[in-house]
């Protein structure tokens, strides 16, 4: 009885009663909450689930057919060029990298856009890139996102004189726009496209390409600007990887670019062609037969002409160049001025199909008027503010040839479709609505044409025009006659070219006055001197903390009108004033410090007056500024003419200029490979005497072997292995007499004095020491195996096959061990190259990579060490480790900041 009341626990009961009853309750509720919500909460880790995988397959599946697609299309694949047969050049292979000014932009601007979301403005002057840059950067990204980059984003590409938003207010025309993006990716086939483009849009990012503000029509702008600008934010506030890129023509820009100052907030300008950038584009031109004389040719060519070589600093105008000459264009010498070649090429579109069939007096007859067609349409089209420029009427057109031909609309229509299969200088844009010109420099040199001689008081007409649009409140108005201006002047009658001269410049800026003097070489008249003397004192009274882009671009311009004055006055006889250079000496001579930034920019564009601006303000750039020079030597144009005002000194003349000369050379060969493949290749006079005459042998930078000029060229000269040269006497020249750094006292150490550390070249043993070491090698084991194997007699299985595995891979060790030794010279020959940053042709070899891995052969320990700091170009494939290469290659950007850091020196 007492053990069941001692079971009974009164407060455990009341405990019970209470908890039980509310944990019940409490069950209930949370089973009827999980039963009312649980297909919600299953919703949402399915969505997130599902979003990782719809993504994975987006990128898998939709992502590589949307790329795959666009990147066949023959649209952005190949940049058309014009000439007598349409030349068609892959975009991919004959691209060259443009330069960029930095107004708050970057020089690897595709890097910026796929790094972080962007909003950039890429202005450029006519056919300066634009186009192709565009086309460029979507191929790229096209070509990331079907290989699965991890950097990759969706791009998409937009022609704005094709994009014609409707009449909506400013917060809808950003949803309409982002909706026209979204069609434009649903109109490639494929798996869930319009979901690929949500996928991006509010993830990974995408990148939207708009090409060519400038090309809208006026009536259309402001709705196109705001939905660019609406567009913008919603992508912004979508996700922070979306980048958009917007391009204009740089006069355009000067008169809307504050529109785009807080959405656009980067702004890049196209910078023409360099000289080093003509080359390039010459050496990517695919040529049928000889491709390295075809390029020395025309770059010699134009080297020579310094107005036809500015004229070709335009990417579009080079291309032409290059087409025509290829077709024999050039058989009568090459036109020097924009509008003598524009002439040339349109003349062999407007009749190239049919010249062979048809005389001359006929061939004649067919320009005159398919030039007066053509020129009449692109008069009114650039005359009337209401269409976008270079985009015309079908049914005008129609009307125009009618007109001229005095024909029906059927024979009318059927002439002009004759026109656009043969000329190949319009081309279709919708059927049977709207046409362009191959390229809006086009339609404005065949108006100004048509303004100059196909109308009686025709500049007169011009000038009025321009007066008008300059009044204009629609900006992009005021600059759309920049182009027809100089082009108009020049097409003039002899008779009225000077008073149309004078009757326009008073209503044009100084830039277009100065390429009116380039086109027409009116420079007896009183208006040139006005204009010489207004630029210089426009340029001689900004200060110089003020020299930025613009005021060193003006100058540039300046220089080259100056030039061309100059080679007028050679050719008309008459006496050359100097003015030139007395305006340089001006400029400069108060402040020496100047010199730099003009220098570098001179000799990147005239590598002539870069010199003679040194002379003509008594400075000797090679003692003074070396590091100008060495800056400048990446710059082919500039380069040629620096080695031979080297090669020009007498060997005995002056000791302590070749020795100046010889810290140049040096230090720019390990600045650049491809300088110190050039120098290599170049007999060392006048250095020889210099060198062979005071150093011992054991000094000596370079390895046995013949100058350049007597070597057999061949894929295994020893020319590219460090034998004598220029490059390695001049190397030796420094080393031996511990020349002074270009660098001064700056704290970054150099190549050449991490070279300084190591052995010479000349002090290295022979390869008879090789070859000893290998018949020692040789010897030992069959001395070896003569003494433990061969008295053994015989032996049981076992103990043979361990004696005989045992001597198979010491065998093999010795061979390894044979062949580094016979090896190792050359092996260290091409490992001093790597150092003096010569790099031989055949160091990719893949046979040579197998064979180096198998037998063991490597750079000395010692050179590893030394050239973990070597700031060259080193081959990541060779026998330099990864992170080796990297250090080496950030010590090299440091040589080069040294280098340009010169200017302060």
């Amino acid at each position: 009885m007492v053990c069941v009341l001692n079971w009974f626990d009164p407060l455990t009961a009341a405990l019970s009663a209470v908890v039980l009853p509310i944990g019940y309750f409490l069950i209930r509720r949370l089973v009827k909450f999980l039963k009312e919500h649980a297909s919600e909460l299953l919703d949402a880790v399915f969505f997130a689930v599902g979003r990782v995988f719809r993504t994975a397959l987006m990128r898998r599946v939709s992502l590589r057919r949307y790329c795959r697609t666009l990147l066949g299309k023959s649209g952005n694949r190949y940049l058309a060029v014009p000439g007598r047969t349409s030349v068609l050049l892959e975009t991919d292979s004959v691209f060259v990298p443009l330069r960029f000014s930095k107004k708050m932009g970057s020089q690897n601007l595709m890097n910026e856009v796929l790094g972080k979301g962007l909003r950039v403005r890429i202005i450029g002057d006519p056919g300066s890139g634009k186009s192709s840059l565009v086309k460029k950067m979507f191929r790229q990204m096209l070509s990331q996102g079907l290989h699965g980059l991890p950097q990759h984003k969706l791009p998409i590409m937009l022609e704005l004189k094709t994009f014609s938003p409707p009449d909506l207010a400013e917060d809808l025309l950003g949803k309409w726009a982002y909706g026209e993006l979204r069609r434009a990716v649903a109109a490639v086939e494929g798996f869930e496209m319009e979901k690929l483009f949500d996928v991006y849009a509010l993830g990974r990012g995408v990148v939207v390409l708009l090409d060519g503000l400038d090309e809208v029509a006026g009536d259309v702008y402001p709705r196109v600007a705001t939905a660019i600008l609406e567009l913008s934010r919603l992508l912004e506030n979508k996700s922070d990887g979306n980048s958009v890129v917007l391009t204009m023509r740089s006069q355009f820009h000067q008169q809307i670019g504050e529109h785009f100052d807080d959405g656009f907030p980067m702004v890049v300008q196209i910078q023409p062609f360099t000289p080093s950038g003509i080359y390039r584009f010459l050496g990517n031109w695919p040529f049928d037969d000889d491709p390295e004389a075809q390029v020395t040719r025309l770059y010699s060519e134009l080297a020579d002409r310094p107005t036809l070589r500015e004229m070709c600093s335009n990417p579009l105008v080079l291309a032409m160049y290059v087409a025509s000459d290829v077709e024999g264009r050039h058989d009568g010498g090459a036109p020097d001025t924009r509008t003598a070649f524009y002439s040339n090429v349109v003349e062999e579109l407007l009749v190239r199909r049919r010249s062979r069939q048809l005389g001359s007096q006929a061939r004649s007859m067919l320009r005159e008027q398919r030039e007066t067609i053509l020129g009449r349409l692109a008069r009114d089209n650039i005359a009337d503010p209401a269409q976008p420029a270079n985009s015309l009427s079908w049914s005008t057109a129609i009307e125009v040839v009618r007109d001229v031909l005095q024909a029906s609309a059927e024979v009318a229509e059927v002439e002009f479709l004759r026109i656009l299969n043969e000329t190949g200088i319009i081309s279709e844009e919708r059927p049977r609505e709207s046409f362009r010109f191959i390229h809006l420099t086009f339609c404005e040199f065949l108006a100004a044409r048509e303004f100059a001689q196909g109308i009686t008081g025709g500049w007169q007409a011009l000038r009025d025009l321009q007066k008008a649009f300059a009044k204009s409140s629609q900006a992009q108005l005021r600059s759309r006659l920049v182009e027809v201006i100089p082009f108009c002047v020049a097409s003039t009658h002899r008779s009225e070219r000077t008073d149309a001269l004078i009757g326009l410049a008073p209503f044009v800026d100084s830039e277009t006055l100065g390429r009116c003097f380039l086109e027409t070489q009116a420079y007896d008249l009183a208006l040139w001197a006005d204009y010489r003397a207004s630029e210089e004192k426009a340029l001689e009274s900004t200060p110089s903390d003020q020299w930025d882009e613009d005021w060193l671009r003006r100058l540039h311009l300046f220089s080259v009108v100056l030039s061309d004055e100059a080679e007028w006055r050679v050719l008309f006889n008459r006496e050359d004033d100097g003015h030139k250079d007395e305006f340089f000496a001006t400029l400069i001579r108060s402040d020496k410090s100047r010199l730099s930034r003009v220098f570098v920019t001179f000799a990147r564009t005239d590598a002539p007056a870069a010199f003679r601006l040194a002379d003509a303000v008594g400075m000797d750039l090679v003692a003074e500024r070396p590091g100008l020079i060495i800056a400048s030597f990446d710059d082919p144009a500039f380069r040629s003419l620096a080695i031979q005002k080297f090669e020009a000194l007498r060997p005995t003349e002056n000791t302590k200029k070749l020795e100046q000369w010889s810290i140049v050379l040096a230090h720019a060969g390990m600045t650049s490979e491809f300088v110190a493949d050039e120098l290599a290749d170049r007999d060392p006079t006048p250095l020889q005497a210099r060198v062979n005459g005071s150093l011992d042998a054991s000094s000596r930078w370079y390895f046995d072997g013949k100058p350049p000029s007597a070597e057999t060229r061949s894929l295994w000269s020893a020319r590219r292995i460090l034998g004598p040269s220029m490059y390695s006497y001049a190397l030796t020249l420094v080393i031996t007499r511990r020349l002074p750094s270009p660098f001064g006292t700056k704290s970054e150490a150099t190549g050449i004095d991490l070279l300084a550390t190591l052995v010479p070249p000349g002090r290295l043993r022979r390869r008879w020491v090789s070859v000893s070491l290998a018949f020692l090698f040789l010897t030992a084991y069959l001395a070896l195996y003569a003494t433990v194997v061969l008295p053994l007699g015989k032996v049981s299985e076992l103990v043979g096959m361990t004696i005989g595995g045992a001597f198979a891979v010491l065998l093999y060790a010795v061979l390894a061990l044979v062949a580094a030794s016979l090896k190792y010279p050359s092996a260290r020959r091409f490992s001093y190259a790597i150092l003096a940053n010569v790099q031989p042709p055949w160091g990719d070899e893949p046979w040579r990579r197998v064979f180096r891995r198998i037998f063991l052969i490597r750079l000395p320990r010692l050179v590893l060490r030394r050239v973990k700091a070597v700031g060259v170009q080193l081959r990541r494939d060779t026998f330099v480790p990864p992170e080796v290469a990297t250090a080496a290659d950030d010590e090299r950007r440091n040589t080069v900041r040294a280098l340009l850091a010169d200017n302060d020196g």
